[in-house]
Parts: C-alpha cells; structure tokens; sequence
C-alpha cells in the first residue's frame, strides 16, 4: 500500500499571500517581501477532490496610492509527492501555478504526477474592497485518509467578508477557547489540557503514518519541557484590542486567532532575555454546535 506523502512550496516577490488546503491554514505571509517556504500537507488532504486556494493580498508599496496587485508581484505554488512506502525519497512535482503581477497561468499537471492525481480549473474572484484576490483549483488524489473531522464540521464565512463588527463575536468566542489553553499551561494542569488535542494528534498520526499516540506524546514532551524552561515565560494571552488577527479559510471549516504578518502562533513561550525569541505552538479550531474543538 502507497504512503502518499505530500508538500506545498510556495516562492513570492511583493505578493502578501496566504495558502489554505481544504480551508485550512498552510502558510500566510503578508509583509510582501521576498521567500520561499514549503510544509507537508497530509493532514489537510482528503481522498478524492481537494479545494487549494491561494488568497493575495495588495501590496501597499506606496501609501500615496490606492492598495493594488503589484505589477511586480510574482508568486510560484508547487505540489510534491512523495511515496513513503518503498523508501522513495525523491520528489515528484504534481503541479504549479504561476502568478505574474495579476497574470495567472492555469494550474498545469506535472508530466510527472502519479497516476490519478487531477487538477481542476483554476477559478479567481476579487473578494472584497482592497483588491484581495482568490484563486481557486481543486487537487484530486487517492489517498489513504479517513474524511477528517473538521472536513464534517460546521463551516462559518470566511474572514475576508466580513467587516470587523461581523467578526468581534467570532474573535471573542475563539479568544475564550485559547484563554482555557493558556490558563491550564498556567496551572501546569496537563492532564487537563492533554484530552483537548486527541482528536488532533489522532488525526496527524494517521495523516503522517506514525503510530498510534506519537503526535500526543511529542506534544506532552514539548509542553513539559517549555513549562520546565526556566529561561522562558509563557506568553500574555490577552492582547491590546485588535492585536490578534482573526482568520477562517475559504470553507470556514477551521478558525483561529493569529499575530503578525506571519500568522504566529499566540500560544508560545518567549524568552525571558528576548521576549521576541519563542517557541509558538499553532492551534486552530472547528465548530460543532456549541463548541469549538482543537483540529489542528
């Protein structure tokens, strides 16, 4: 049986992006500066057809003009597989979609790809005032995945339609369920926090092929040792008004709360000689009914 093992790369110039699979959070970076990053993706992938969606932002270059796409902006998205069974640690590039200023190429399939992996039309809207720009494609694959539990969850709107008085209960509700995090890490009261993330940890050990309780285990182990760190602090959870980013994908089947341009982490632990040095530990939620459970 094949061990689909899948990455995403995206490379950008003067083009603040952010890159969800099947609405959830991949990458975000905003500052619009040159880079290149790349991250495994399983645990957002389902068998059959997946929504990849790279949302650009305008890059306020000069503040004495109106926010736009940069004509120099450039951004290349490539998908990877890799076959973890028979020890294959090559990569194949599935697929690429190229951007140059707001000039799009189709999302074209590598002559590599394995068999049965598809790529939809690409499809791109302008999704609100400042020239946000959405583009869409769907990935089909068959994968040795179970339907995620937050792919059968609640969806909400996407953050980008919303104006910021739509948002406040969302971020206040989601700021409530990170608070608990941060108060049980206070208390040092991991058995209590731990049964939060077993759906999580559950999900990524089969998204990663890793036994059973690995993800949950790694996780205990990093938590015990930044509580035990005596050169770092964990972080305030309650910030000046506004200073958290609220985000929920295209399918506003996850949320969370974020800081920067980067989208960091606001569970972390700083340290106490460079509170800007810390160690962050990414977190988002889905929706079902009344609650909000620990997804990713």
């Amino acid at each position: 049986m094949q061990k689909p093992y899948l990455t995403l790369s995206v490379d950008a110039d003067y083009a603040p992006y952010e890159v969800f699979i099947n609405g959830g959070f991949i990458s975000t970076d905003l500052t619009g500066w040159t880079g290149s990053q790349k991250w495994p993706i399983n645990p957002f992938l389902r068998s059959g057809s997946n929504q990849v969606a790279l949302l650009l932002y305008p890059f306020h270059a000069d503040p004495e003009k109106p926010p736009t796409i940069d004509p120099q902006a450039r951004v290349t998205l490539r998908v990877f597989w890799r076959d973890l069974s028979n020890g294959m640690m090559s990569e194949r590039e599935v697929l690429t979609l190229s951007v140059v200023g707001s000039q799009l190429e189709a999302a074209a399939l590598s002559a590599d790809a394995p068999p049965g992996v598809t790529v939809g039309a690409l499809s791109t809207e302008r999704v609100d005032f400042d020239d946000k720009r959405l583009l869409t494609f769907d990935l089909g694959a068959r994968l040795p995945f179970p339907e995620w539990a937050f792919l059968r969850s609640e969806s909400t709107a996407p953050a980008y339609t919303l104006s910021e008085e739509q948002i406040e209960p969302h971020y206040q509700r989601l700021l409530s369920a990170y608070e608990n995090i941060w108060q049980l890490l206070n208390d040092k009261a991991l058995d209590q926090l731990m049964p939060l993330f077993a759906e999580r940890s559950r999900e990524i050990d089969l998204a990663m092929y890793r036994p059973e309780g690995v993800t949950q285990e790694k996780l205990h182990e990093s938590l015990t040792a930044a509580l035990h760190d005596e050169t770092r602090t964990l972080a305030p959870i309650r910030p000046e008004a506004g200073a958290w980013k609220y985000d929920a994908g295209p399918t506003g089947k996850l949320q969370r709360l974020s800081d920067g341009a980067q989208s960091s982490a606001i569970i972390r632990f700083a340290e106490k000689a460079d509170p800007l040095a810390s160690i962050g530990y990414s977190i988002a939620f889905r929706k079902q009914g009344d609650s909000l459970i620990v997804a990713r």
